[in-house]
């Protein structure tokens, strides 16, 4: 199925929103449009206070000749070109430096020719941008009602630039779980091309015990966001750990007309806590003998 067929204003607000990676929209100036709820975690701001700030004004100042330059950069793009990337601080709302690696995509408005945006993916390098338990913090407080001050026909490109960029993989599925569009990140962290799964059930990849856990889960009911830890099948064969962040979208009549998913690779993250939690059971088994 063509993107074509799936873009639309509420879509890309739901990406935006729900990613588990940090966003922004920001003007050519540098100036912010929009933040979403992982980068106000992430630095500990509130959505409100990013909108209408200078990157400049949030950028460590140890790192503030790189982001010019690398900006200078970004300015230069046709809206063809590939998305940048660089590492440099910010400065979390308490004044410390926190790295972030910043991958930057140009969208150049249809209507004038000349007016820029750009789509910014702000994540920690190594690791990820959030752990699960801050994830389940106060949504209240970082503001969750989306602020997106562009017009709402510039939504669809902004929307395939999300698509198509973002490091974690996009899905959309039927109330069934029938895969209906997966972003190109599918290719790289479970090695398939987007239309071999396009129709196929998104259960079909998911690891049968942990596709019964989530069952179990939901048995009461699904709640329209919800967190799934499991393992996914790779084209080669093994499994990959994925984490999942599934947002139900709901009809005019409330019934569940699409599933979207983003989802993100957590092996290494789970793979240092099974080591960590060995290392734990050897030094009990030590100490139980000494």
């Amino acid at each position: 199925m063509a993107i074509d067929n799936l873009i639309n204003p509420p879509l890309f607000l739901l990406s935006f929103h729900h990613s588990p990676a940090g966003m922004a929209l920001a003007a050519a100036s540098g100036r912010l449009l929009a933040a979403n709820k992982a980068l106000c975690q992430i630095l500990g701001y509130l959505e409100s206070e990013f909108v209408g700030q200078m990157i400049d004004d949030l950028c460590h100042p140890d790192s503030l000749e790189n982001k010019r330059k690398f900006w200078d950069e970004l300015n230069l793009l046709s809206s063809e070109s590939t998305s940048r990337q660089m590492e440099f601080d910010w400065r979390h709302r308490e004044g410390y430096a926190v790295p972030l690696r910043i991958t930057a995509s140009k969208y150049v408005s249809e209507e004038t020719g000349t007016e820029a945006w750009f789509i910014l993916y702000l994540t920690q390098p190594g690791g990820d941008s959030r752990n699960h338990d801050e994830r389940q913090g106060n949504d209240t407080a970082l503001g969750t009602s989306p602020i997106i001050p562009v017009q709402e026909q510039k939504c669809p490109q902004l929307y395939e630039l999300i698509a198509v960029h973002s490091h974690d993989i996009i899905s959309y599925c039927d109330p069934e779980g029938i895969i209906l569009y997966t972003s190109p990140a599918i290719h790289r962290l479970l090695g398939y091309h987007e239309e071999e799964l396009i129709g196929r059930n998104s259960a079909e990849l998911i690891h049968p015990e942990d596709f019964q856990q989530i069952q179990s889960k939901h048995m009461d009911g699904y709640t329209d966001d919800c967190i799934h830890i499991c393992r996914v099948l790779h084209k080669k064969g093994n499994y990959i750990w994925m984490e999942n962040s599934v947002k139900l979208i709901k009809d005019e009549n409330g019934q569940i007309s699409n599933i979207m998913t983003v989802g993100r690779d957590i092996t290494t993250r789970k793979q240092a806590e099974e080591e960590l939690l060995k290392s734990e059971e050897k030094y009990r088994t030590l100490t139980f003998w000494i």
